[in-house]
């Protein structure tokens, strides 16, 4: 009866040997990494400047790897190489890049526009643009740009009353730009065109965008001599006027 105990206990002895045996047999096929240094990393980039940056190939891999790298700006390549890195060491490889020429984003902050249709003379009195019952809103700019620039025949110069003289058809555009760092750009248009004997369409339009400066993107991409492909990403921030 002991035997057989002895028997049974052997037979799991040898099963946790094997499984422990398995394990060992197991090895590393060894590895390697590639990174951007952080520290050479811009917070943002001002065009026509120049800025070194750098990316690390650290080798763990069970012998010595070589490994071909490209360096792209916005796809463009600026930089190519070759290097060989040993097991437990890091290569460090930097590179220097500038941007000439910037690409703007346009965003649409505000679209207004409104449509009349009306009959007979036209009216500027104050600040209000009166075409018989229907009237629109004015800013100052708008009304100072629109007495410079329509032909008008003055009906009292205490009052401000204008009329447009419809003989022909009117378009005014009025831009203005505000610069900061994301430049704003605001567009005023009137445009008056005659539909009939005595009948016009009156159109009234506000348009306000900025231009925002669109990133540049930093892509390494590396390969090793074991047939690995290793790519790098960074996006950063530009600072420009349009």
């Amino acid at each position: 009866m002991k035997e057989k105990y002895y028997l049974i206990a052997l037979i799991i002895v040898l099963s946790l040997s094997i499984v422990v045996l398995i394990n060992i047999q197991n090895p590393s096929e060894g590895f390697s990494k590639v990174y951007f240094e952080n520290l050479t990393v811009p917070e943002y980039i001002i065009p026509n400047k120049t800025y070194t940056m750098m990316f690390v190939i650290e080798s763990h891999e069970l012998y010595p790897v070589n490994y071909s790298f490209e360096v792209y700006v916005n796809d463009e390549l600026i930089k190519q190489g070759k290097v060989a890195v040993n097991p437990g060491q890091r290569n460090e490889i930097p590179f220097e890049f500038s941007i000439s020429k910037v690409s703007y984003e346009k965003v649409v902050l505000t679209h207004e526009q409104n449509i009349y249709f009306v009959n007979g003379l036209s009216l500027i009195v104050g600040n209000i643009l009166r075409f018989q019952n229907l009237m629109s809103n004015m800013s100052a700019d708008e009304l100072l740009y629109l007495i410079n620039h329509t032909p008008v025949m003055y009906d009292g110069s205490n009052n401000l009353t204008f009329i447009l003289d419809v003989s022909r058809n009117i378009s005014i555009t009025q831009t203005r730009i505000i610069k900061n760092s994301a430049k704003i750009k605001e567009v005023y248009q009137f445009n008056m065109s005659k539909v009939g004997d005595e009948s016009y369409k009156v159109v009234t339009s506000f348009l306000k965008t900025k231009y925002i400066p669109e990133p540049v993107i930093m892509k390494v991409v590396v390969k090793s001599s074991t047939g690995k492909v290793y790519q790098l990403s960074a996006t950063i921030e530009v600072k420009g006027e349009k």
